[in-house]
């Protein structure tokens, strides 16, 4: 009971000066002896619509190694937050992809799970020194987990030729079809029109699952001429009044990128 009180005591002494201090308050108190302290302090800072990255990231960096999961958790959220809505923030987390990538095994699935959106959403490119972290998500329990995984591995410059042959056994045996779908548009974005791709979308494309259908007429329309081979199956699909509109009029967009028509 001791314990509790005193954390309560810490807690209405520090929530004050988040308040008025704002982002700084905050990350000194990632380093509060107390994990309720650290977690508000983490919390505050998730909620944050623009940060310093020169003054935040080097602390929030350090904290994705805090004992507590909520901490971590809390961390990687500002992260992920700060990557997607401003471009020099992903800019700037590109230059610490690798340690981002040290913590992509954290045993908290929402820490997991924030982490690789991060990674995928890093600016210009995401470094291939991060493949092989990126490679074990493609195994992670946690769907989510595996379809940023591939995210990033789409957006990996140079192009890693084990991160496509990962991709594409991903799209051919993974058991959700929201990952296989996000599996055959990593393929689309990374260019590679080896007839083996080509025919692992073509296949995609009579896939059980709606969204790797679409995903694959997708991705092939990118591939333009290398995609040939897919002109029936995908004029098989614009033509069948059947299926869903969307995929038809996507069907005829990629037929006439393979055709270079437009």
């Amino acid at each position: 009971l001791h314990c509790i009180s005193m954390t309560i005591v810490m807690l209405l002494a520090v929530l004050p000066a988040l308040a008025q201090g704002g982002e700084e308050s905050a990350l000194r108190a990632l380093s509060d002896p107390s994990a309720e302290v650290r977690k508000r302090a983490a919390e505050e800072l998730s909620r944050s619509e623009h940060l310093n990255p020169g003054a935040a990231f080097p602390v929030l960096l350090g904290r994705l190694a805090d004992s507590n999961a909520d901490v971590r958790f809390y961390v990687a959220v500002t992260l992920s937050k700060a990557a997607y809505v401003d471009e020099k923030s992903a800019s700037s987390l590109q230059a610490s992809a690798e340690k981002l990538a040290e913590h992509l095994s954290d045993p908290d699935p929402r820490v997991r799970e924030s982490l690789a959106l991060t990674m995928a959403l890093l600016q210009p490119a995401v470094p291939a020194t991060v493949v092989p972290a990126l490679l074990d998500r493609l195994r992670d329990p946690v769907p989510a987990v595996r379809s940023h995984a591939l995210e990033a591995l789409a957006r990996v410059r140079p192009v890693v030729p084990r991160a496509v042959e990962a991709v594409l056994g991903t799209l051919k045996h993974d058991s959700l079809g929201m990952v296989r779908g996000t599996a055959a548009r990593a393929l689309g974005q990374m260019g590679d029109t080896r007839r083996e791709i080509v025919d692992a979308l073509m296949a995609a494309l009579r896939d059980s699952d709606p969204f790797v259908r679409q995903e694959g007429v997708r991705a092939l329309g990118q591939m333009g001429p290398a995609a040939a081979p897919a002109l029936p199956e995908l004029q098989r699909l614009a033509n069948d009044p059947q299926i869903d509109e969307v995929l038809r009029l996507n069907a005829k967009g990629a037929l006439r990128r393979i055709k270079g028509e437009g």
